[in-house]
C-alpha cells in the first residue's frame, strides 16, 4: 500500500506515498475562496484515517522500530474538517491540495489520500482534491410539457398555508448523492468493526485455550470467519 518513505529536511517528518492514491468518497464544495466547511462526512474520513493507521501498522519494513496500532492513533488527528469556537474549519492537521485546474466553480470535489506525513508527533494525511459534479448557479427546474389534461406532478408540494412548493431537481439529486453516501459509511463502518473483531477474537485464541464447553465466537462470526 505504501511507498518508501521521503525524509522532509525543514520539518524533519517523513512523507510516506500510497502506491495507489486512495479516494475518501466524500462531496466537499468548493468555490473562489476555498473548500466550504462541514461535517457531514466525517465518518467516511475518520474510517479512512483507521484503516491507513492499521495498514502502516502491518508495514514493518517501514519502521526501524515499529509502532502500535495505539501508539499511532495517539498521534493521529481527526481527519478532515473539526468545531471551533468560530465555527467549522479545515484541521490544521490535514493537508489538502484544492487545485482543480479549469474546473467551473462552485463544485463539489472529493478527497483523494496521496500519502502520509509522520513526525514523532503526529500523523498527518496530505490529500489532493478531485472535481466530481458541479454545483449550479442557474434555475434548474424540469419542467413539464404543455397537454391538453392537467396532469401530477410528484415535485410540487402543497403545504398547510396552501403554498406550492416546487423541488429543485439539482437539490435532489445532491441529497440522493448525500443519502448513498451515507450508507456506504454505514457498510464502511461495519466492516471495519467486523475485521477489528475478528482480529481480537484470532489474538484471544493464540492467547488462551478453550475448553471443549466454550465458545470459540462462532455464534457471531459468518462461515468463512469461523476459526
Amino acid at each position: 500500500m505504501f511507498s518508501t518513505p521521503v525524509r522532509d529536511n525543514n520539518t524533519g517528518s517523513y512523507i510516506v506515498p500510497l502506491l495507489k492514491p486512495t479516494k475518501a468518497n466524500v462531496l466537499i464544495e468548493l468555490n473562489k475562496d476555498g473548500l466550504v466547511p462541514t461535517l457531514s462526512y466525517q465518518t467516511a474520513l475518520q474510517a479512512l484515517k483507521i484503516s491507513v493507521v492499521e495498514e502502516l501498522t502491518k508495514c514493518r519494513q517501514l519502521f526501524k522500530n515499529p509502532p502500535t496500532l495505539h501508539s499511532l492513533l495517539a498521534i493521529t488527528p481527526n481527519w478532515g474538517f473539526i468545531a471551533t469556537d468560530s465555527g467549522v474549519k479545515l484541521s490544521p492537521y490535514t493537508k489538502v491540495n484544492v487545485e482543480v485546474g479549469d474546473a467551473p466553480m462552485p463544485c463539489l470535489v472529493d478527497f483523494v489520500l496521496d500519502a502520509v506525513s509522520i513526525s514523532p508527533a503526529t500523523l498527518q494525511p496530505v490529500f489532493h482534491v478531485e472535481f466530481v459534479n458541479t454545483v449550479s448557479g442557474v434555475i434548474d427546474f424540469e419542467w413539464t410539457p404543455v397537454k391538453d389534461e392537467l396532469e401530477e406532478v410528484s415535485d410540487v408540494t402543497d403545504t398547510d398555508a396552501g403554498t406550492l412548493t416546487l423541488t429543485d431537481p439539482a437539490a435532489k439529486r445532491k441529497a440522493k448523492l448525500e443519502a448513498k453516501q451515507r450508507v456506504r459509511e454505514a457498510f464502511q463502518l461495519a466492516a471495519e468493526a467486523s475485521r477489528s473483531a475478528c482480529s481480537q477474537a484470532d489474538q484471544f485464541l493464540e492467547e488462551y485455550e478453550l475448553s471443549d464447553s466454550e465458545s470459540a465466537f462462532s455464534e457471531w462470526m459468518s462461515d468463512d470467519e469461523s476459526p
